[in-house]
């Protein structure tokens, strides 16, 4: 395995790479004291950014991500062994915020910069391929639809709610200002060894992960 560090901007923005979450993944959890935190980290980014007397801007470290990359015919398939809810997060934010942006040339530069791949060959295109459970939900957000309620439609809502208000008590912070605090969350990427016999196993590496953190539960093994 090899280790690169990256900005969260930087991964997402590959437009030739499309993202798996296998089903040994747990589904998306993240709520309101994780999101909140999220975008506390994003607001502390951006006023160092507007600090005219801060000649080194803030960066953010947002933990690590680990990927085993796999070529997909013209494009290539990065599967989320580790780090989804980050990535997860980071993509409902960018819809929150291609959503409630009036520009309409902004609102298509996230969604095929961030949200969509023209070579991918998930459905709709859409570059981030969710667990089952969050499928539904996230595929109807990407393609400005109404999704049922869940933890997906519950964070992209809190998202929001968030840069709504943001929005009405500092309204000289732009799209661009949020662009640029994402450009400034910094990730190790962990990329697996892809070499046949001489590769790590994606599940296997999740659980040695996992194992002395959280315990899974009983419907994460299932």
């Amino acid at each position: 395995m090899k280790t690169e560090n990256h900005s969260i901007n930087h991964v997402l923005a590959k437009n030739s790479t499309s993202f798996f979450i296998p089903p040994f993944q747990r589904a998306y959890a993240w709520g309101k004291p994780e999101i909140d935190r999220y975008f506390s980290d994003v607001m502390r980014i951006i006023k160092s950014e507007l600090d005219n007397e801060q000649r080194e801007k803030l960066e953010h470290f947002f933990g690590t991500i680990v990927i085993k990359e796999e070529g997909a015919g013209f494009s290539n398939k990065s599967i989320i062994v580790d780090g989804q809810q980050r990535l997860t997060s980071t993509l409902l934010f960018l819809i929150a915020l291609r959503d409630i942006e009036t520009d309409i040339k902004k609102k298509d530069f996230i969604t095929q910069n961030y949200l969509t791949n023209s070579s991918s060959d998930f459905q709709d295109k859409i570059k981030l391929k969710q667990v089952t459970k969050d499928w539904e939900g996230y595929k109807a957000l990407v393609n400005n639809q109404e999704p049922r309620q869940g933890v997906v439609s519950n964070a992209y809502n809190h998202f929001s709610k968030l840069i709504s208000e943001n929005k009405l008590t500092q309204p000289d912070i732009t799209l661009e200002h949020y662009i640029i605090a994402i450009q400034r969350m910094n990730v190790a990427v962990i990329f697996l060894d892809e070499r046949p016999f001489k590769g790590e196993y994606p599940q296997i590496i999740f659980e040695t992960l996992n194992s002395l953190g959280k315990p899974l539960t009983l419907s994460d093994l299932v």
